[in-house]
């Protein structure tokens, strides 16, 4: 059964920085949705680099990704709200949903993806 945690804002940057170091170079499928773009895949097997603050007052978040062709990818999420973990039930990390003032959601998926050239 899975089991899907908010993180208190007040948490973020430990929860981030942990999150960052267990998941570091793990393959993750980006997806972005919101009313006004609809249901948009950023990157399939990605290689996760880390996710931290961009700046001081919490207005952004960066995450950073690597392709497999060894492009550098930085998705920001500007002036985050709300932060989910989903984990699995077993406790493993399955997905990762940030909410943006605007109600956009970016959505970092673990798993097996595609690895054919040219996807990313």
């Amino acid at each position: 059964m899975q089991d899907t945690r908010e993180i208190p804002r007040e948490g973020w940057d430990t929860f981030f920085a942990r999150f960052s170091d267990d998941h570091e170079t793990q393959f993750v499928a980006v997806e972005v949705m919101g009313n006004e773009i609809g249901a948009q895949v950023e990157g399939r097997t990605l290689l996760l680099s880390g996710i931290s603050r961009a700046d001081e007052d919490n207005q952004s978040l960066a995450l950073m990704f690597d392709s497999v062709n060894g492009e550098h990818v930085t998705h920001m999420v500007n002036k985050p709200t709300r932060v989910w973990v989903q984990r699995s039930s077993d406790n493993t990390d399955e997905a990762l949903e940030i909410e943006s003032a605007d109600g956009t959601r970016t959505l970092v998926r673990f798993g097996a993806y595609d690895s054919s050239p040219g996807a990313m």
